[in-house]
């Protein structure tokens, strides 16, 4: 004699498992599917940053790699820019550049500069006396000087002769010299 459970036959039970075996696994996997979902999205998200980022890293090393600088030269930069204003030293350094040149420097004045690019200025506009000829010899000392100046106008003007008879001229040298 068969035995009765109350639900009909064993196929029936059968199915009824299976029926609620699908309202859970609905209810417990159909969110596991959509948390893989958005973790497969984040991965493609971060892969695409990490591509981004390795882009990055390759033109930074490659641009390093064209633009090398060696102790001697970082040192000679440093030393281009120096610590402080130091307005008595800039002072000198122009009057000996002026010297060199064989030029009188006869005025000076200074206007700091607000900061740009991370560069302190301080704008100069000195005064200097001499032939033209001295005025180039000027402008090319200023240029291979080991401080770093920016000449940024120069206004001439003739002035009275030398001794020789040879016209002299007043040229107003306006630039910026860096400090750090």
């Amino acid at each position: 004699m068969r035995a009765s459970f109350g639900f009909g036959s064993p196929n029936l039970m059968a199915a009824g498992l299976l029926l609620v075996a699908l309202v859970v696994g609905m209810f417990v996997l159909a969110p596991a599917r959509d948390k893989g979902d958005f973790l497969k999205s984040d991965l493609a998200t971060a892969e695409a940053n990490l591509q981004t980022l390795q882009a990055e890293v390759d033109r930074t090393k490659a641009a390093e790699a064209k633009l090398p600088l060696a102790d001697t030269e970082r040192q000679k930069l440093l030393l281009s820019v120096p610590a402080g204003l130091d307005q008595d030293q800039l002072i000198l350094d122009l009057k000996r550049i002026g010297e060199a040149a064989k030029v009188s420097l006869n005025a000076i004045s200074f206007s700091l500069q607000p900061e740009r690019y991370g560069a302190q200025t301080v704008s100069v506009v000195a005064n200097f006396t001499g032939r033209y000829e001295e005025l180039m010899a000027l402008l090319t000392a200023l240029e291979n000087n080991s401080r770093l100046f920016r000449v940024n106008s120069i206004g001439v003007q003739l002035s009275d002769s030398d001794d020789d008879g040879a016209p002299l001229m007043n040229f107003s040298v306006t630039l910026e010299a860096y400090y750090q």
